[in-house]
């Protein structure tokens, strides 16, 4: 098992996914779909992983960054294209996590940016035959890019990782489960 991308990634550890030894995990916080490709792009992997999960986009919707330019979007689809290349060549299967809801608080990023990001995301995977899900969906608000009140420590990090990591295994565990 292999977990890519930004601080959430980062902060789910190393658990132990779909009854697979614990994961090699190689987020790190603060990572754009740019940074986290050019990041792979200079890493090797010793074996080929059953499964790779991909949490990305939270960075890329900060407001700095200008989400709402096409030319945005662009950018963070060409990108995406890069890190699941890469992934493509390190894993077996690939799982992409719908981006993550944001706090209220978050003004510096765009939370109407969360369901524009995550669209592209999944339309990157279906182009791509990866997995596509969203283990934040109990989470979300009614709107899609704000979190239900209380589940955030700081408008833009989750409370409980443990909880991320068991849905991540849920999930990834009933796919890989039926390709058996």
């Amino acid at each position: 098992m292999l977990l890519a991308g930004n601080s959430h990634a980062a902060l789910i550890g190393h658990p132990q996914i779909a009854g697979r030894p614990p994961s090699i995990n190689i987020a790190a916080g603060g990572l754009t779909a740019r940074g986290c490709a050019k990041r792979m792009a200079r890493l090797d992997t010793p074996a080929r992983a059953d499964a790779a999960v991909l949490i990305i986009g939270t960075n890329d919707i900060a407001r700095r960054h200008r989400p709402e330019r096409p030319a945005t979007g662009r950018r963070f689809e060409a990108d995406v294209r890069r890190i699941l290349a890469i992934l493509s060549r390190w894993s077996e299967h690939i799982f992409v996590a719908a981006v993550p809801p944001l706090g209220p608080e978050a003004a510096d990023h765009d939370a109407d940016a969360v369901a524009t990001f995550s669209d592209r995301l999944e339309q990157l995977c279906a182009e791509g035959q990866h997995v596509f899900f969203d283990p934040f969906a109990a989470i979300r608000a009614s709107d899609g890019g704000h979190v239900r009140a209380g589940l955030l420590s700081d408008d833009i990090h989750l409370d409980d990782y443990a909880a991320l990591a068991a849905e991540i295994d849920r999930v990834v565990g009933s796919v890989l489960d039926a390709t058996l």
